[in-house]
């Protein structure tokens, strides 16, 4: 299992996630269900480019990847096998657990995370792998 926490943001260690994930140009699923909570989109989409420009500052090619579109549906174990490294942004917690379980990302956690196939790294509630 490769994983890189930190408790906002990058951290103080962001070369150690580029060492972690070793690959230049890495694709990063950049995954914000931990502010589902928050119903303003303007705020979400600042976010969301602030994660964005943290990923490019490392070299990588940052995507969003949004659970909710896999609530009840199959195909996000597939979709996760093209990318290096999911990147968690923090927020609450309990709704990332929640939207882990509707989207099948356990899968993902077993099949990919657990044997070292994908990098996991966040902040905050990224913790709550």
């Amino acid at each position: 299992m490769k994983l890189y926490l930190s408790s906002y943001r990058l951290g103080n260690h962001a070369d150690k996630l580029k060492e972690l994930v070793g690959k230049p140009r890495a694709k990063v699923a950049v995954c914000q269900n931990a502010l589902d909570w928050s119903t303003d989109i303007d705020r979400r989409r600042k976010d969301l480019d602030i994660q964005f420009d943290d990923m490019r500052s490392l070299g990588f090619e940052p995507e969003e990847l949004d659970l909710r579109d896999y609530f009840g549906k199959p195909g996000l174990l597939e979709k996760m096998q093209k990318y290096d490294m999911v990147w968690v942004r923090g927020g609450n917690a309990f709704i990332l657990v929640k939207a882990m379980k509707q989207s099948g990302f356990e899968e993902v956690i077993d099949k990919l995370i657990k044997p070292g196939k994908l990098v996991y790294a966040g902040f905050s509630a990224a913790f709550a792998l």
